[in-house]
């Protein structure tokens, strides 16, 4: 996450051109999209917070069991959790990096970013 005070920062400098800022979008854009895919990322962050709640004495509760829905039309497309590994992965990790990605997105669409670097590199010329 060091990565997006990076990006945030440089992209509020006076001095930043054009093409520089849609390489750093784009980086960043790709680097969340591996951390969404990459599942030994994940690991050694949830071991960390492991880590961090056992040093500071904090209690991590167990998954709740949770009925599963026996109606026709009820959806069954919900994840359930087995464990609090996947369960801080599914409705923690996956939902923030999504946040993230949908919010570069909206403010940076790719129309917008191609558009950039189409005048940029017109203009170098």
């Amino acid at each position: 996450m060091v990565q997006i005070r990076i990006v945030s920062a440089s992209l509020q400098s006076p001095n930043l051109d054009l093409l520089t800022a849609v390489q750093l979008i784009n980086g960043l854009k790709n680097a969340l999209t591996k951390f969404r895919s990459d599942d030994n990322y994940f690991t050694s962050l949830y071991k960390k917070v492991l880590e961090v709640c056992n040093e500071h004495n904090i209690e991590i509760s167990s998954v709740k069991k949770r009925k599963i829905s026996k109606k026709i039309n009820d959806s069954n497309t919900q994840y359930i959790s087995t464990d609090k590994k996947s369960e801080m992965k599914h409705f923690v990790y996956f939902v923030v990096l999504d946040d993230l990605l949908n919010g570069i997105q909206e403010r940076f669409s790719q129309e917008t970013v191609d558009s950039y670097h189409c005048i940029w590199s017109s203009y170098k010329f």
